[in-house]
């Protein structure tokens, strides 16, 4: 069961984009929180 998420967005190097770290949770409802329950 997920009891907390993170979203960081990695950038495309060729691009130069950058790494940006998430600053807070993200919030998830339940229906999300089932659906992500089968990936991880």
């Amino acid at each position: 069961m997920l009891s907390k998420i993170i979203v960081h967005r990695v950038g495309n190097k060729i691009n130069q984009e950058s790494l940006i770290l998430a600053q807070e949770e993200l919030m998830l409802d339940d229906e999300m929180k089932e659906l992500l329950e089968d990936f991880f």
